[in-house]
């Protein structure tokens, strides 16, 4: 009997133990790969840290380094959610199937469904519209298709990465019988990182880019600017939850945070970007009526072909692309040295 209650005891006693040693930490963690935060952003954060009791963790990668690192780990990747400054970007990731899906009527409620994707796998979370600068005060035109057949246009992009462009270009594509990849756009262009538009009194110089970047330079604020409001003409800041995210619980609870519309604002805010939900209606850049081909049979075949996009896109603008310091550019350079001093 003694024997029976000792073993008893002990049993318990190890059993306790056991139970004290797995209960989770109070403190959890959130680990997030992002091409447009960096760590030093965790203090944006702080209030969803306090609150939730979560500890943030940002990894900053360029684009190229981060969608190789998350497709190379695979499903031992330790990042929970990728935060990426392109809708080009983590739709890679979607159809590489590295991306969870989930549920949430939080989200449903808060972001349009012409800015995510079926079933979450990415959402956006930030609107980037493409905008036109131009020398001339005349308002010309801001219907793109038709500048790109006009005589009397001349374009400029600075937009010669294929994460940035491509969101534009799938606009230019032939019909889904042709099979064809329209060039006129590509073939008109002038790649350059030189905002300074020349002056010309025959043909009117006019420079594609983001709002985000014309926002940022002060050299084309001071230019005419035009909305392209003429179809889907924007790029999206993008979220979503790597598979076998290790904290996919949090990863959840923090999209539900960014996404709500005072968070949502402050984080646009400090990329130049527009929110989800515009509440300025009457905006120059609102798009709450813009014809949107996110969710539409049109869009995924687009993107469908998304190799063969990048590799002639890559083609047509490696070798064209002119690299100019811009003052703005040098500006930018003095005052980060400043900082890091």
């Amino acid at each position: 009997m003694r024997k029976i209650l000792y073993f008893l005891i002990c049993s318990f006693l190890l059993t306790s133990c056991l139970v004290q040693h797995a209960k989770r930490s109070k403190k959890q963690h959130l680990t997030i790969f992002s091409d447009c935060l960096n760590e030093k952003d965790v203090r944006i954060f702080k209030q969803f840290e306090k609150k939730e009791e979560i500890d943030l963790h940002i990894q900053y990668f360029e684009t190229d380094s981060l969608l190789a690192k998350i497709e190379k780990e695979g499903y031992n990747c330790k990042a929970d959610l990728i935060i990426v400054n392109s809708s080009f970007s983590i739709h890679k990731l979607k159809e590489k199937k590295l991306l969870q899906a989930w549920q949430s009527e939080i989200i449903d409620k808060r972001v349009p469904k012409h800015f995510k994707v079926k079933n979450n796998q990415w959402i956006g979370v930030g609107v980037n519209p493409y905008a036109l600068a131009c020398n001339d005060t005349i308002y010309i035109h801001d219907n793109l298709k038709k500048l790109i057949r006009s005589k009397k246009t001349r374009l400029h992009s600075d937009l010669f990465l294929s994460k940035d462009f491509i969101p534009l270009y799938t606009q230019f594509l032939y019909s889904k019988k042709k099979k064809e990849i329209d060039s006129s756009l590509i073939s008109k262009i002038k790649f350059t990182t030189d905002r300074n538009l020349p002056k010309d009194s025959v043909l009117k110089n006019i420079f594609i880019s983001t709002y985000s970047s014309i926002i940022h330079d002060s050299i084309l604020t001071n230019k005419s600017l035009m909305n392209i409001n003429k179809g889907s003409y924007y790029n999206l800041y993008c979220a979503g939850i790597i598979k076998q995210s290790p904290n996919f619980y949090n990863a959840k609870v923090f999209l539900e945070y960014i996404t709500e519309n005072r968070q949502n604002e402050k984080i646009n805010n400090i990329w130049k970007t527009l929110p989800i939900t515009l509440s300025d209606i009457k905006h120059k850049y609102a798009y709450q009526n813009i014809p949107i081909f996110i969710n539409t049979e049109k869009y995924y075949y687009y993107f469908s072909r998304f190799n063969q996009l990048e590799r002639y896109f890559e083609k047509h603008t490696k070798d064209r692309l002119i690299k100019v310091n811009n003052p703005s550019d040098i500006a930018d350079q003095t005052i980060a040295k400043k900082q890091k001093n």
